[in-house]
């Protein structure tokens, strides 16, 4: 699908899992020469509370996970083994499970999270790697209200 983007289209917006990894090495070389423009989505928790952003941002990963089709993206890092976990979990009912099989090493290539001053920063890794990126917030298990304030928080964080 990549490789069709770049030959008949101007952008690709890419998955919400992408990994930096991913992006550097497998989409970025694909639309390389190409006039399609890259724009990911980037995950983004923000709490007062890092522990929470990062629980909210791994049952979302998790969720993505549970279908083996995105697994690709995380074979260059070794991680399909994580995948598996959320997929057999999920297969099981086990929601908690799913979040669970989702490392800190996967939220941080996939993800930002925690305070607004911390994600102000970690949005930079993504310097470089996209023409603009799309932040994208965690929903899977969350109450509305609280997407609702993760929103706000972002715009609050970002507009400028």
């Amino acid at each position: 699908m990549i490789r069709a983007a770049a030959r008949t289209g101007d952008g690709l917006i890419g998955h919400p899992v992408f990994t930096r990894d991913w992006i550097k090495n497998t989409v970025n070389p694909a639309l390389q020469g190409s006039k399609c423009k890259l724009y990911p989505y980037v995950m983004t928790s923000i709490a007062d509370s890092t522990e929470q952003a990062r629980a909210e941002a791994k049952a979302q990963i998790g969720f993505y996970y549970t279908t083996r089709l995105y697994h690709s993206i995380l074979e260059p890092l070794g991680w399909v083994g994580h995948g598996e976990n959320c997929a057999n979990a999920f297969r099981k009912g086990d929601f908690k499970g799913v979040a669970d099989a989702v490392t800190d090493e996967m939220v941080d290539a996939i993800a930002i999270t925690g305070t607004p001053d911390a994600v102000r920063d970690q949005l930079k890794q993504w310097d470089g790697l996209a023409d603009e990126v799309i932040l994208y917030p965690p929903s899977i298990g969350i109450a509305p209200g609280r997407v609702q304030e993760n929103l706000d928080a972002m715009i609050d964080t970002f507009a400028s």
